[in-house]
């Protein structure tokens, strides 16, 4: 075995951090975001075993590959989110390997190197790292096979003795690539596309072994495949997209992909592609006028090597843009993002060369280039991960759903085709509990007809006490509720949840409210307290870390309901109550639902969760983590004390710019708490007034914020007393607001009516309809 030199050990070290690097940043918040459909529908199928899995995919649009790596992957290492998508972050660490063996074999190892670094940084590589899907897979198999084929061509090519091991490899990876996406057999048009250029270059006659050797290996990649495609040929589905996309819309998606892994509103990533685009072309440029300073050899190398990686890219591209058209034969899809990941190493290379090219003319030049593609990339990275988050869509409905669930339940899900995403959250909640029978009117993606319904309830209602309509995305294809409608009739709804868009109803024959009865249902957090003169058995709270905007479920889980008062704190980690909300009285066994809203302008912090007694006692329920742009933390602020209609405003804050000038925001803190419950559901008014006369708004107003508390989510109507709130509003100013001395406005009105509700100061005096306060200084 030869020894390594000093320069092969230095390429294979920072090839292993890079590798290292490549692995962090596809494992990081791995498991934060939710299964879209296509994730859910993959273990779905992979929870028939080996040989279900494999007749489902032969009446799906894709050969079994993946599907059976992900099988034997989630019976090692189990169906959690993290632990499934797992797979696809080794699978994109190994592409990084593998590009930079690609960009080696292209042009060196300066160029293997930087080609392995983009692949490693590159957003949209990240992303299909990150995807329980088989196109990361793809991706893999299509650049080792292109890495294999040039290492066979290129030993064809200098007469040397062909590399028939590379040539065998590279088919190989190829019959594999097509077992796992058949989109992969762009790739091989590609290179047989390179072949043919070759084949005219060189002389027919001369190069027919060349062809021959490779003509039988793609022969015998076409009969391993043909059993697959004998099976699946009359299973395969039919459907096409209405009308073709523009090719160049097409073009411009690869290319913005490639270089910032953006696939929506790509006009605003326009600069950053072309300045890629401008890179490649210069370098291309660059090596024509300088083709009489290098040796002949060395040019040629060079030649057939970008050659190949442009054809491994335009290929593919003009391959995707014909297999979306129109046509009435097997699946025709929609021009989608992931249809490009498979054939995106090549384009990383190919910028790789560009960079190394320039800087054989300027060592720094080359530098500075490299250091730009990698900065480029970088950049539109936090972009990406900021879209990571899991949401409680789900988690929490099953959890209502088997907590409460009893002997002669049934679950009805109305979702059409969404299914899986229900399915996987519904058989994971609460392991070994017992749950109800899951049933569906239709799986299909059309839209439900009443005569579906009737006829599924006609044959199965009977059969049940209780059924558990779960509304998961209906408005796909029951946008007229006719499930719903049809229940109305027949049983009682006794009891209804939201969950975001998705919403949850219990229909039952005596009208009974549901209990907490499943005693095989475990929750979340085990908690064995007393309080408030009620036991607390544990809680559920799926979800911890909310973008602000989004509402937080809370479930308490009570085998003795409290007798006594008890209040709900969110606080600050400073311990600011910023929400205070009195739970609901009860008797009995019984599960409390407490949605918790986290509304947009709350300071993206940890805050805390608390339960407590009128004694004062509390119980920690652990944090929570909002994230998004930073926000001005709140404060108390200056005490007050007028009420309003019941409403008692308790303080107030300000939080504005140094120097406030037009257009700026200025943040407001009202503390309100509830001395009685208001008999409207009102709006909150902030409004800035000014000195001048602002003709836009006819008066003195020259900003406002009205809404009502926690963005519509907490509405005055449902508060008890002793609930409290801190209602933050940001006002921003006009643009074209003058120099002076702004106040504060502030008060209620009806918002069906418009009437602004009476003050009251903390002494019982009346102060009209408003509370005016002290505000701030425009310079």
């Amino acid at each position: 075995m030869t020894p390594l030199t000093p320069a092969r050990r230095r390429e294979q070290l920072y090839l292993g951090l890079l590798l290292a690097l490549s692995l962090a940043l596809r494992l990081y918040r791995l498991g934060q975001a939710n299964l879209w459909w296509d994730e859910a529908l993959a273990i779905w199928a992979v929870r028939k075993g080996l040989l279900g899995v494999t007749a489902w995919t032969a009446g799906d649009v894709h050969p079994p590959l993946y599907f059976w790596g992900l099988w034997a992957w989630v019976q090692l290492f189990g169906e959690s989110p993290f632990a499934m998508r797992s797979l696809s972050a080794v699978i994109g660490t190994l592409t990084v390997w593998a590009a930079h063996g690609l960009g080696r074999q292209m042009g060196g190892h300066r160029v293997g190197l930087l080609a392995g670094a983009l692949t490693a940084v590159a957003p949209f590589a990240v992303w299909w790292s990150q995807e329980m899907r088989m196109y990361a897979l793809a991706g893999l198999l299509c650049t080792i096979s292109w890495l294999q084929m040039l290492r066979w061509f290129n030993s064809e090519r200098l007469a040397t003795k062909p590399d028939l091991r590379a040539l065998a490899l590279s088919a190989l990876a190829s019959l594999g690539a097509l077992y796992t996406i058949f989109l992969s057999a762009a790739a091989l048009l590609a290179q047989a596309g390179l072949l043919l250029l070759y084949w005219l270059a060189t002389g027919p006659r001369k190069q027919f072994s060349v062809l021959l050797r490779w003509a039988i290996a793609q022969l015998g990649v076409l009969a391993l495949l043909a059993p697959w495609l004998l099976y699946s040929w009359e299973r395969m589905p039919t459907w096409s997209v209405a009308e073709a996309v523009s090719p160049v819309f097409v073009a411009r998606l690869f290319a913005t992909l490639v270089v910032t892994g953006r696939s929506v509103d790509i006009d605003a990533a326009l600069p950053g592609t072309l300045a890629a685009l401008l890179l490649l072309t210069g370098a291309v440029v660059l090596r024509v006028w300088r083709r009489h300073e290098i040796p002949e050899d060395v040019q040629v190398a060079d030649g057939w090597g970008t050659a190949a990686m442009v054809l491994a890219a335009v290929v593919p591209l003009l391959f995707i843009y014909v297999s979306t058209l129109p046509r009435g034969l097997f699946y025709t899809p929609h021009v989608e993002a992931r249809y490009f990941y498979p054939f995106a190493p090549p384009c990383w290379v190919l910028l790789a060369w560009a960079a190394i090219e320039f800087g054989r003319r300027s060592r720094w030049l080359g530098w500075g280039l490299a250091a730009g593609l990698l900065a480029l990339s970088l950049s539109y990275l936090p972009e990406y991960y900021r879209g990571r988050l899991l949401y409680d869509d789900l988690q929490s409905m099953v959890r209502t759903i088997i907590s409460q669930a009893g002997d002669r339940d049934v679950v009805l899900l109305d979702s059409g085709s969404r299914y899986p995403v229900f399915l996987y959250d519904y058989e994971r909640a609460s392991p070994g509990a017992q749950r109800p029978e899951f049933n569906i009117i239709t799986r299909a993606e059309a839209q439900l007809e009443a005569d579906d319904v009737e006829r599924w309830l006609g044959a199965h209602l009977d059969r049940y006490d209780r059924v558990w309509l779960a509304e998961v995305e209906a408005s796909l294809t029951d946008p007229d509720r006719l499930v719903r409608a049809a229940l109305d009739q027949q049983r009682v709804q006794t009891a209804s949840w939201s969950f975001g868009y998705n919403t949850l109803l219990l229909y039952t024959s005596d009208g009974q409210p549901p209990r907490p009865e499943n005693a095989t249902y475990t929750a979340e957090y085990a908690v064995a307290a007393t309080l408030g003169g009620g036991q607390l058995q544990g809680y559920d709270l799926p979800v911890r870390r909310h973008a602000a905007g989004s509402v937080a479920q809370l479930a308490l889980q009570w085998s003795v309901a409290p007798d006594e008062d008890l209040w709900l704190h969110l606080r600050t980690s400073q311990g600011l109550t910023l929400l205070r909300r009195k739970l609901p009285s009860a008797q009995g066994a019984v599960r409390m639902h407490l949605p918790l809203p986290l509304t947009t302008d709350l300071p993206n912090r940890r805050l805390t969760l608390w339960l407590q007694d009128a004694s004062g006692k509390e119980l920690s329920l652990g944090g929570l983590r909002l994230v998004g742009p930073r926000r001005p933390a709140v404060s108390a602020g200056e005490p007050l004390g007028h009420t309003v209609d019941g409403l008692a405003l308790l303080s107030f804050a300000v939080h504005a710019p140094r120097n406030v000038s037009g257009a700026d925001t200025v943040v407001v803190d009202l503390l309100w708490r509830a001395e009685e419950t208001p008999a409207r559901d009102y709006t909150v008014f902030v409004h800035l007034l000014g000195e001048a006369f602002n003709p836009a708004t006819n008066g003195p107003l020259w900003g406002q914020d009205d809404g009502q508390p926690a963005d519509g989510l907490w509405p005055t109507s449902v508060w008890s007393p002793g609930d409290v709130y801190l209602d933050r509003h940001a006002v921003t100013l006009a643009q074209d607001a003058p120099v002076g001395v702004y106040q504060l406005e502030i008060g209620l009105y009806d918002g069906q009516t418009g009437q602004r509700v009476p003050v009251q100061s903390a002494t019982g005096a009346a102060l009209g309809d408003r509370v005016l306060l002290p505000g701030l200084t425009v310079r």
